[in-house]
């Protein structure tokens, strides 16, 4: 009979339960509770005291890749945010609706478009090849200032110092 013994059982789910609440007990884990959903949530308590100094400091854009740890969980994504998104370079051109490698934007705790960006390093170009909005979503002043302050921190981490946005 072969030897089976690179099988191996997922780790019992009270070994992850103790583990859990010891880090709580120790305060490096917070449990939270989202409204409508039955199962609870941890926070890091050192990314909890970030986002609190953030989010005093004002809503700021992020734009996030698709494999961010809020992004790639798409079921959960949907149900907190009610954001669709989907990683389209994996779909045919003419089925695209978004671009083929589009971006999340979150807006503080919002998430309110994407955009598909194409970073042309050797002319130091960063173009926005299309840019969504969500549904019901109007860009106000302070929303532009701080989403003209990203693309241009997010041109930089490419190489880039120039930017274009395409009207779409």
């Amino acid at each position: 009979e072969p030897e089976m013994s690179y099988l191996r059982p997922p780790p019992a789910r009270s070994a992850v339960k103790k583990a859990l609440a010891s880090m709580v007990e120790e305060g490096s884990l917070t449990p939270i509770a989202v409204e409508g959903r039955d199962t609870l949530n941890y926070a890091r308590q050192e990314d909890l005291e970030s986002s609190t100094a953030a989010h005093e400091a004002g809503p700021a854009v992020r734009l996030l890749s698709p494999f961010d740890n809020v992004v790639i969980q798409r079921r959960r994504l949907r149900d907190l945010w009610n954001f669709d998104y989907v990683i389209e370079c994996y779909t045919p051109g003419p089925k695209r609706k978004h671009g083929y490698f589009s971006l999340p934007i979150l807006w503080g705790d919002r998430f309110v478009g994407r955009l598909d960006p194409k970073a042309h390093r050797e002319k130091g170009l960063l173009e926005v090849r299309s840019l969504h909005f969500e549904k019901g979503f109007r860009p106000d002043s302070a929303f532009k200032a701080a989403f003209e302050a990203e693309l241009e921190r997010f041109a930089a981490f490419n190489g880039c110092s120039r930017l274009k946005v395409q009207k779409r």
